[in-house]
């Protein structure tokens, strides 16, 4: 199973399930390449994986990538930016602390054994 939120011109991929009984079959990936027909669709210029960079079976499926940035914007009353500067220095902290994703592997750095 695979959701998907379509809001042209372009999509999301929210959530990738399957059984794993079958996952020898590659389902996942299964799944992903079946996905890549929404390409097809006029109205639909880009679809986002939503994956974390560096995720070995999306990095395979989907190769091109885009620059991400966040933008936070604060609200104009007292209260309202306290809580603000507050989520900010948490946000901070968390991406400080947060480990880095390694890259995924490509064919060659893979063991062949």
């Amino acid at each position: 199973m695979l959701v998907n939120f379509l809001c042209p011109p372009g999509g999301y991929s929210f959530k990738t399930a399957f059984d794993e009984d079958h996952a020898r079959f590659s389902p996942g990936v299964l799944l992903q390449q079946a996905d890549l027909d929404l390409l097809g669709d006029s109205r639909i210029q880009w679809v986002d994986s939503c994956a974390a960079p560096g995720h070995p079976m999306i990095d395979s499926v989907w190769r091109e990538r885009r620059a991400l940035v966040w933008v936070n914007v604060p609200l104009a009353g007292r209260a309202d930016r306290l809580r603000f500067s507050m989520l900010a220095r948490a946000e901070k902290l968390w991406r400080r602390w947060k480990p880095e994703p390694e890259p995924a592997a490509s064919a060659h750095d893979r063991d062949p054994s």
